[in-house]
Protein backbone atom coordinates (compact mmCIF):
# COMPACT_ATOMS: atom_id res chain seq x y z
CA UNK A 1 0.00 0.00 0.00
CA UNK A 2 1.48 3.33 -1.05
CA UNK A 3 1.24 6.60 0.83
CA UNK A 4 -0.26 9.67 -0.83
CA UNK A 5 1.94 12.76 -0.43
CA UNK A 6 2.40 16.05 -2.20
CA UNK A 7 5.33 15.91 -4.61
CA UNK A 8 6.11 19.11 -6.50
CA UNK A 9 2.62 20.35 -5.69
CA UNK A 10 0.94 17.22 -7.03
CA UNK A 11 -0.50 14.26 -5.20
CA UNK A 12 1.68 11.18 -5.67
CA UNK A 13 1.48 7.65 -4.38
CA UNK A 14 4.82 6.57 -2.96
CA UNK A 15 5.63 2.92 -3.67
CA UNK A 16 9.40 2.79 -4.23
CA UNK A 17 12.61 3.65 -2.39
CA UNK A 18 13.46 6.00 -5.26
CA UNK A 19 10.24 7.93 -4.70
CA UNK A 20 11.06 8.21 -0.99
CA UNK A 21 14.51 9.56 -1.90
CA UNK A 22 12.91 12.28 -4.05
CA UNK A 23 11.06 13.57 -0.97
CA UNK A 24 14.18 13.92 1.20
CA UNK A 25 16.09 17.13 1.70
CA UNK A 26 19.55 16.33 0.26
CA UNK A 27 21.53 17.92 3.11
CA UNK A 28 19.44 16.20 5.79
CA UNK A 29 19.85 12.90 3.96
CA UNK A 30 23.64 13.40 3.85
CA UNK A 31 23.68 14.11 7.58
CA UNK A 32 21.55 11.04 8.30
CA UNK A 33 23.80 8.75 6.26
CA UNK A 34 26.97 10.23 7.78
CA UNK A 35 25.52 9.74 11.26
CA UNK A 36 24.64 6.12 10.50
CA UNK A 37 28.16 5.50 9.14
CA UNK A 38 29.68 7.01 12.28
CA UNK A 39 27.38 4.96 14.53
CA UNK A 40 28.28 1.73 12.74
CA UNK A 41 31.93 2.55 12.22
CA UNK A 42 32.85 3.34 15.80
CA UNK A 43 32.07 -0.17 17.09
CA UNK A 44 33.77 -3.42 16.14
CA UNK A 45 30.96 -5.61 17.47
CA UNK A 46 27.49 -4.20 16.86
CA UNK A 47 24.88 -4.47 19.60
CA UNK A 48 21.45 -3.15 20.50
CA UNK A 49 23.21 0.04 21.61
CA UNK A 50 24.55 0.40 18.07
CA UNK A 51 21.00 0.32 16.75
CA UNK A 52 20.08 3.04 19.25
CA UNK A 53 22.88 5.19 17.78
CA UNK A 54 21.57 4.56 14.25
CA UNK A 55 18.05 5.57 15.33
CA UNK A 56 19.45 8.73 16.94
CA UNK A 57 21.43 9.63 13.81
CA UNK A 58 18.39 9.30 11.56
CA UNK A 59 15.93 10.94 13.94
CA UNK A 60 18.32 13.76 14.84
CA UNK A 61 18.91 14.65 11.19
CA UNK A 62 15.26 15.59 10.65
CA UNK A 63 15.41 13.78 7.33
CA UNK A 64 11.74 12.74 7.40
CA UNK A 65 10.45 16.12 8.55
CA UNK A 66 7.94 17.72 6.20
CA UNK A 67 7.91 14.73 3.80
CA UNK A 68 4.46 13.42 4.71
CA UNK A 69 5.98 9.97 5.14
CA UNK A 70 5.03 7.80 8.11
CA UNK A 71 7.33 7.31 11.06
CA UNK A 72 10.16 4.83 10.82
CA UNK A 73 10.49 4.53 14.58
CA UNK A 74 7.51 4.06 16.94
CA UNK A 75 5.43 2.83 14.02
CA UNK A 76 1.77 2.01 13.91
CA UNK A 77 0.38 -0.77 11.69
CA UNK A 78 -0.13 1.58 8.71
CA UNK A 79 3.46 2.84 8.88
CA UNK A 80 4.81 -0.69 9.06
CA UNK A 81 2.69 -1.71 6.07
CA UNK A 82 3.97 1.29 4.09
CA UNK A 83 7.68 0.69 4.78
CA UNK A 84 7.31 -3.05 4.27
CA UNK A 85 5.63 -2.48 0.90
CA UNK A 86 8.35 -0.37 -0.69
CA UNK A 87 10.14 -1.84 -3.66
Amino acid sequence: MGKIVLLDGHRAEIRTVEQVAELLDPRKAQLAVAGVLAALGHEFDWSADTLDCVVEAISGSGVLADTGLPAVFDQDDDALEFWDGLS
